[in-house]
């Protein structure tokens, strides 16, 4: 592949993903302004779509104007790392505690969701040790990682996990499927570019744009049943 077609699919993509993640935040922000009663669980989604959509607005910028992305350490992956951490907050702590009340739940579903930190950090130790680019950019690949296995793993548990009365976990599937996603679906984007295989990045890049733009609408709608 050329290198002009090579900067190409990176516009491209890029722009492709201000777009939706774009889409999903102002619907996002509509929601939250617009309505009278709301949950928290919203506005951390809400945040982590404004950082994706600030961080591929970096990206787009850095191609279009500077003819590609940066090869070193720089604030888009602080966009990536935030993302995880709001998705993160909102599993954690209380909702975790409405989920897992920790006495009627067997220890089987706090440990088979482990599966995600395993997978995600083995594939950046390997691209510590394997991958083509920059130390600095290895690096945040492995911070962005551990961010996004914390966050997985409470999305793979809230997904699993039997429902208690209130049916906040089986309202609550469908946004966590989508959120796992998009966990792999973006350390897969970094992932490839670490180990070099820029030319297949567009296609993870695809099937991210639909789940940056399905997100809040699907959490939305199970939020909704909270609150009947």
């Amino acid at each position: 592949m050329s290198a002009d077609l090579a900067v190409k699919l990176q516009l491209y993509g890029n722009i492709y993903l201000l777009l939706m993640s774009g889409f999903g935040m102002f619907l996002g922000l509509f929601a939250v302004f617009a309505r009278k009663r709301k949950a928290i669980y919203l506005y951390f989604t809400v945040l982590a779509l404004i950082s994706s959509f600030l961080s591929r607005l970096f990206y787009t910028l850095m191609i279009a104007f500077y003819g590609g992305l940066p090869d070193i350490f720089n604030i888009g992956f602080l966009g990536y790392a935030a993302t995880f951490l709001f998705f993160f907050f909102a599993n954690y702590g209380q909702m975790d505690l409405l989920i897992d009340d920790r006495r009627s739940i067997r220890p089987i579903y706090r440990i088979v969701p482990l599966v995600i930190p395993v997978v995600e950090l083995t594939a950046a130790l390997l691209g510590m040790i394997y991958g083509v680019v920059s130390f600095s950019v290895r690096v945040c690949y492995l911070v962005i990682s551990l961010i996004s296995a914390l966050a997985g793993y409470y999305h793979l548990k809230h997904l699993i996990i039997p429902d208690l009365d209130d049916g906040f976990a089986k309202a609550l599937r469908s946004y966590n499927a989508i959120a796992m996603l998009i966990g792999f679906f973006s350390l897969t984007e970094i992932g490839l570019s670490v180990f070099g295989h820029n030319t297949v990045i567009i296609f993870a890049q695809f099937f991210l744009g639909l789940l940056y733009a399905a997100v809040f609408p699907v959490l939305d709608k199970g939020v909704k049943k909270w609150i009947r």
